[in-house]
Protein backbone atom coordinates (compact mmCIF):
# COMPACT_ATOMS: atom_id res chain seq x y z
CA UNK A 1 0.00 0.00 0.00
CA UNK A 2 0.78 3.56 -0.74
CA UNK A 3 2.62 5.59 2.23
CA UNK A 4 1.63 8.88 1.20
CA UNK A 5 4.38 10.39 3.66
CA UNK A 6 7.23 8.84 2.81
CA UNK A 7 6.31 9.87 -0.95
CA UNK A 8 5.96 13.55 0.21
CA UNK A 9 9.12 13.00 1.91
CA UNK A 10 11.29 11.79 -0.69
CA UNK A 11 9.96 13.61 -3.66
CA UNK A 12 8.25 17.06 -2.51
CA UNK A 13 11.62 18.47 -2.34
CA UNK A 14 12.60 18.22 -5.96
CA UNK A 15 8.41 18.78 -7.11
CA UNK A 16 8.79 22.07 -5.22
CA UNK A 17 12.49 22.94 -7.08
CA UNK A 18 11.18 22.71 -10.09
CA UNK A 19 7.98 24.69 -9.36
CA UNK A 20 10.15 27.31 -8.63
CA UNK A 21 12.72 27.23 -11.76
CA UNK A 22 9.86 26.25 -14.19
CA UNK A 23 6.42 27.03 -12.82
CA UNK A 24 4.47 23.75 -12.78
CA UNK A 25 3.07 23.08 -9.93
CA UNK A 26 4.63 21.05 -7.40
CA UNK A 27 1.30 18.89 -6.59
CA UNK A 28 0.88 18.32 -10.09
CA UNK A 29 4.11 16.97 -10.74
CA UNK A 30 3.26 15.02 -8.19
CA UNK A 31 0.35 13.60 -9.06
CA UNK A 32 1.76 12.63 -12.58
CA UNK A 33 4.74 10.79 -11.04
CA UNK A 34 2.23 8.40 -8.95
CA UNK A 35 0.05 8.05 -12.11
CA UNK A 36 2.71 7.90 -14.05
CA UNK A 37 5.56 6.20 -12.48
CA UNK A 38 3.62 4.45 -9.12
CA UNK A 39 4.19 5.23 -5.77
CA UNK A 40 7.31 3.58 -5.49
CA UNK A 41 10.62 4.14 -7.76
CA UNK A 42 10.55 1.18 -9.43
CA UNK A 43 10.92 2.42 -12.80
CA UNK A 44 13.43 1.40 -15.48
CA UNK A 45 15.88 4.35 -16.72
CA UNK A 46 13.78 6.35 -14.14
CA UNK A 47 10.40 7.45 -16.36
CA UNK A 48 8.80 8.60 -13.80
CA UNK A 49 6.55 10.66 -15.66
CA UNK A 50 5.59 8.39 -19.09
CA UNK A 51 7.37 10.90 -21.35
CA UNK A 52 8.15 9.56 -24.75
CA UNK A 53 10.91 9.74 -27.47
CA UNK A 54 10.24 12.36 -29.30
CA UNK A 55 12.17 13.03 -32.53
CA UNK A 56 14.48 15.97 -30.91
CA UNK A 57 15.94 13.67 -27.79
CA UNK A 58 19.28 13.09 -27.60
CA UNK A 59 18.99 11.25 -24.43
CA UNK A 60 18.55 7.43 -23.55
CA UNK A 61 15.27 5.46 -24.53
CA UNK A 62 13.84 2.04 -23.08
CA UNK A 63 10.82 -0.13 -24.78
CA UNK A 64 8.29 0.07 -22.14
CA UNK A 65 4.88 -2.20 -21.94
CA UNK A 66 2.30 0.42 -21.86
CA UNK A 67 -1.62 1.09 -22.40
CA UNK A 68 -3.02 3.88 -24.39
CA UNK A 69 -6.38 5.29 -25.93
CA UNK A 70 -7.54 6.00 -29.53
CA UNK A 71 -10.16 6.84 -31.46
CA UNK A 72 -9.40 4.17 -34.67
CA UNK A 73 -7.77 0.36 -34.02
CA UNK A 74 -4.87 1.12 -36.51
CA UNK A 75 -2.46 3.36 -34.53
CA UNK A 76 1.32 2.48 -35.09
CA UNK A 77 3.97 1.52 -32.02
CA UNK A 78 6.77 -0.88 -32.34
CA UNK A 79 5.03 -3.91 -30.30
CA UNK A 80 0.97 -3.86 -30.32
CA UNK A 81 0.20 -6.46 -27.38
CA UNK A 82 -3.78 -5.92 -28.14
CA UNK A 83 -6.09 -3.23 -29.33
CA UNK A 84 -9.62 -4.03 -27.69
CA UNK A 85 -12.94 -1.82 -28.21
CA UNK A 86 -14.19 -0.03 -25.12
CA UNK A 87 -17.94 0.73 -24.44
CA UNK A 88 -17.32 4.05 -25.48
CA UNK A 89 -16.24 3.33 -28.75
CA UNK A 90 -12.89 4.14 -28.33
CA UNK A 91 -9.89 1.77 -28.29
CA UNK A 92 -7.60 0.01 -25.36
CA UNK A 93 -4.23 -0.31 -26.59
CA UNK A 94 -1.51 -2.83 -24.91
CA UNK A 95 2.29 -1.90 -26.34
CA UNK A 96 5.51 -1.27 -26.42
CA UNK A 97 6.37 1.72 -27.22
CA UNK A 98 10.18 4.05 -27.16
CA UNK A 99 10.07 6.35 -23.74
CA UNK A 100 12.82 8.15 -22.32
CA UNK A 101 15.32 7.48 -19.84
CA UNK A 102 17.36 9.27 -17.47
CA UNK A 103 20.45 8.68 -15.07
CA UNK A 104 18.65 9.98 -11.92
CA UNK A 105 15.31 11.16 -10.14
CA UNK A 106 16.78 14.75 -10.47
CA UNK A 107 16.87 14.52 -14.34
CA UNK A 108 13.43 13.05 -14.66
CA UNK A 109 11.84 15.45 -12.57
CA UNK A 110 14.01 18.51 -14.44
CA UNK A 111 13.24 17.00 -17.96
CA UNK A 112 9.28 16.57 -17.23
CA UNK A 113 9.46 20.50 -16.05
CA UNK A 114 11.00 21.84 -19.91
CA UNK A 115 8.90 19.07 -21.62
CA UNK A 116 5.68 20.82 -20.69
CA UNK A 117 7.52 24.42 -20.41
CA UNK A 118 8.45 24.39 -24.15
CA UNK A 119 5.74 22.71 -25.84
CA UNK A 120 2.94 25.50 -26.95
CA UNK A 121 0.24 23.18 -26.67
CA UNK A 122 0.74 23.72 -22.77
CA UNK A 123 0.83 26.87 -22.77
CA UNK A 124 -2.92 27.36 -21.42
CA UNK A 125 -1.80 25.74 -18.37
CA UNK A 126 0.96 28.02 -17.35
CA UNK A 127 -1.62 30.99 -18.12
CA UNK A 128 -3.22 29.11 -14.81
CA UNK A 129 -0.12 27.93 -12.76
CA UNK A 130 -1.40 29.16 -9.76
CA UNK A 131 -3.90 27.18 -9.58
CA UNK A 132 -3.02 22.98 -9.71
CA UNK A 133 -6.20 21.57 -10.60
CA UNK A 134 -6.69 24.07 -13.51
CA UNK A 135 -3.28 23.58 -14.64
CA UNK A 136 -3.93 19.60 -14.36
CA UNK A 137 -6.99 20.22 -16.49
CA UNK A 138 -5.25 22.21 -19.35
CA UNK A 139 -2.53 19.94 -19.71
CA UNK A 140 -5.06 16.96 -19.84
CA UNK A 141 -7.08 18.81 -22.54
CA UNK A 142 -3.66 19.66 -23.90
CA UNK A 143 -3.14 15.61 -24.85
CA UNK A 144 -0.97 15.02 -22.08
CA UNK A 145 -2.00 11.22 -21.70
CA UNK A 146 -4.38 9.31 -24.37
CA UNK A 147 -6.45 7.92 -21.02
CA UNK A 148 -9.86 9.90 -21.30
CA UNK A 149 -10.07 10.06 -16.95
CA UNK A 150 -6.72 11.41 -17.00
CA UNK A 151 -7.71 14.90 -15.43
CA UNK A 152 -9.66 13.14 -13.02
CA UNK A 153 -7.36 10.78 -11.86
CA UNK A 154 -4.92 13.66 -11.06
CA UNK A 155 -7.61 15.96 -9.27
CA UNK A 156 -8.09 13.09 -6.72
CA UNK A 157 -4.41 12.54 -6.15
CA UNK A 158 -4.14 16.26 -5.82
CA UNK A 159 -6.60 15.58 -3.00
CA UNK A 160 -4.92 13.39 -1.34
CA UNK A 161 -1.59 15.62 -0.95
CA UNK A 162 -3.82 18.64 -0.26
CA UNK A 163 -5.48 16.52 2.57
CA UNK A 164 -1.86 15.63 3.66
CA UNK A 165 -1.23 20.12 3.76
CA UNK A 166 1.37 19.79 1.01
CA UNK A 167 3.74 22.15 0.54
CA UNK A 168 3.29 23.70 4.02
CA UNK A 169 6.05 22.75 7.03
CA UNK A 170 9.58 22.02 6.10
CA UNK A 171 8.83 20.83 2.20
CA UNK A 172 7.91 24.77 1.65
CA UNK A 173 11.18 25.71 2.78
CA UNK A 174 13.87 27.49 0.09
CA UNK A 175 14.94 24.95 -2.42
CA UNK A 176 18.49 23.11 -2.11
CA UNK A 177 21.23 24.03 -4.60
CA UNK A 178 20.44 20.57 -6.68
CA UNK A 179 17.36 17.96 -6.32
CA UNK A 180 17.95 14.68 -4.28
CA UNK A 181 19.77 12.21 -5.48
CA UNK A 182 18.06 8.97 -7.53
CA UNK A 183 16.93 6.23 -4.76
CA UNK A 184 19.13 3.00 -5.63
CA UNK A 185 17.51 -0.68 -6.81
CA UNK A 186 15.62 0.84 -9.60
CA UNK A 187 15.49 -2.16 -12.12
CA UNK A 188 11.75 -2.97 -12.77
CA UNK A 189 9.89 -2.19 -15.81
CA UNK A 190 7.32 1.02 -15.73
CA UNK A 191 3.31 0.43 -17.01
CA UNK A 192 3.02 4.30 -17.48
CA UNK A 193 -1.03 5.38 -16.40
CA UNK A 194 -1.70 2.58 -15.15
CA UNK A 195 -3.63 2.85 -11.62
CA UNK A 196 -1.50 3.16 -8.45
CA UNK A 197 -2.90 1.52 -5.23
CA UNK A 198 -5.06 3.71 -3.24
CA UNK A 199 -3.32 5.03 -0.31
CA UNK A 200 -4.13 3.81 3.58
CA UNK A 201 -2.45 7.17 5.10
Amino acid sequence: MADVDKFLALYGPAALATERKYGVPALVTLSQHVWEGGWENKNAGHNLFGVKVTPNWKGGRQLQLTWEVHTTPDVKYPKVVSVTKRPDGKWHYRVYAWFRAYPSVQAAYEDHALFLRQNKRYAPAFAVKHDPVAFAREMAKAGYATDPDYFNKLQKTIAIFKKKGFPAGPLAAPAPSSLPASPTGTTAKATPAAAPPAPTK
